[in-house]
């Protein structure tokens, strides 16, 4: 069995997070996509991604991931996703999924009418600042 063929979309902060995640459970990233050439070509070598694309058109036209991460700018997720979904690319959407209810509606659209998979990530769910931000607020020790 093969094994998938996985994209990361963005790679500023969370996808770069994203990258250093699968690299630790042992899934190899074939594709990065980044608008940024120089950010494009350190971070694709940094994690030895064998392509990189300037945009989501781009890696589509060469190939259609089994899987992606959407990792860009809130605002872009609507484009980015309907874009993946459409091809028939399940994703990971970081969040948050949307910053508009439009846009947000449109990717449970596209995902219903297309039958793939779209899932809302946030990675650093259980980061330990993250939990114990958590177990804080639970034990009411910052406020309701």
């Amino acid at each position: 069995m093969s094994r998938p063929s996985v994209a990361v979309i963005g790679a500023g902060a969370f996808g770069v997070r994203h990258l250093a995640a699968y690299r630790s459970l042992g899934v190899p990233v074939a594709a990065l996509v980044e608008p940024d050439a120089a950010t494009r070509a350190r971070v694709a070598a940094q994690y030895q991604v064998p392509q990189a694309y300037a945009d989501v058109a781009g890696l589509l036209a060469d190939t259609t991931p089994d899987a992606a991460s959407v990792c860009v700018p809130g605002p872009a997720h609507r484009t980015v996703a309907v874009a993946l979904l459409d091809a028939g690319v399940p994703v990971l959407v970081e969040k948050p999924l949307a910053t508009t209810v439009a846009d947000a509606a449109a990717i449970v659209d596209t995902a219903e009418r297309t039958g793939v998979l779209c899932q809302p990530g946030h990675l650093l769910r259980h980061s330990p600042p993250h939990r114990a931000l958590h177990d804080a607020i639970r034990a009411g020790r910052l406020g309701d």
